[in-house]
């Protein structure tokens, strides 16, 4: 017995001695339902209205939606060391250059997007770190996100790899405090233990509550989007005291895109490829982030 409606029978034979074999079709999915009644099988087939069901979760997902203006957000850029400033060089490969490629890659995705885009630099030029979120808080940038490469000792040049993302704060872990000597050797001699610390004592609140979100939503975002093609680990969101982020009057992060001192994340941070699904994700971690934090 069949109830509801009518439904195609395309198939019945004799599996084996024991066994009867049905096959019933429809275009649209539909549930299937068996009653057994002494020597009969009542058989309830109902069917499933996914268009309805479809049309209503689309209506739900636009209505939870939150609308981007990205022509009214500014995002700054900046790619790590420059000019006189070479940062962690490998197999003769320099990171300046590499960060300054990635980071034209994230403003050509973010630009075609609908956001407006600026650079500390865009060229292969020395800005002091101190001036670098200056620039962002002149022009009223609403997120400012600076790109680096990591590096490892000599004897464990291999042993290290992986994304990580950072966002401004007192605490540190011992892996954060060795990055940290690394991006902030550019005006190191240039702060004492004293000028540190007042900075760090002073930062602001609520921009670290931000700065992590934006992080965790980079963080996430960039995996998901390189993943799909690119062996990367994920090394996590960390909390550090970078002095390039320290001035910044909006949400800011320093990302390190991967290990330079790793043959295997080199080969992979020089691939265009590479470059732009890294790009996409970033663009990708922005949105996500603009669309949670109005």
């Amino acid at each position: 017995m069949i109830k509801n409606f009518q439904i195609m029978l395309t198939k019945i034979s004799q599996f084996d001695k024991d066994t009867t074999r049905i096959v019933l079709q429809d275009p649209k999915e539909f549930q299937i339902g068996l009653d057994y009644k002494n020597r009969s099988i009542c058989v309830d087939i109902q069917k499933k209205d996914i268009q309805k069901n479809t049309t209503n979760r689309s209506k739900q997902e636009n209505k939870n939606k939150v609308s981007i203006n990205r022509s009214r957000r500014t995002i700054f850029i900046d790619p790590g060391h420059g000019g006189k400033d070479p940062g962690s060089i490998s197999n003769s490969y320099k990171e300046k250059d590499i960060v300054l490629d990635i980071s034209k890659k994230i403003a050509s995705v973010l630009s075609s997007r609908g956001y407006n885009v600026k650079f500390t630099r865009n060229s292969d030029i020395f800005v002091n770190l101190k001036n670098r979120t200056s620039m962002a808080n002149r022009a009223d940038g609403d997120l400012f996100i600076s790109i680096h490469l990591n590096a490892a000792p000599n004897k464990k040049m291999n042993h290290f790899c992986g994304l990580e993302t950072y966002f401004l704060s007192p605490n540190n872990s011992q892996r954060s405090l060795d990055t940290l000597k690394h991006e902030n050797s550019g005006d190191l001699e240039d702060m004492n233990y004293f000028s540190k610390q007042t900075f760090l004592n002073f930062i602001n609140k609520e921009k670290i509550i931000f700065s992590n979100k934006l992080a965790i939503d980079l963080q996430k975002n960039i995996l998901f989007n390189v993943k799909k093609r690119f062996p990367i680990k994920d090394g996590g969101v960390k909390e550090g005291p970078f002095w390039v982020l320290v001035g910044a009057q909006m949400p800011a992060v320093l990302i390190e895109v991967g290990y330079i001192t790793n043959q295997n994340e080199l080969n992979m941070l020089l691939n265009k490829n590479f470059q732009n699904s890294f790009a996409q994700g970033v663009a990708n971690g922005i949105d996500a982030y603009f669309a949670k934090n109005r």
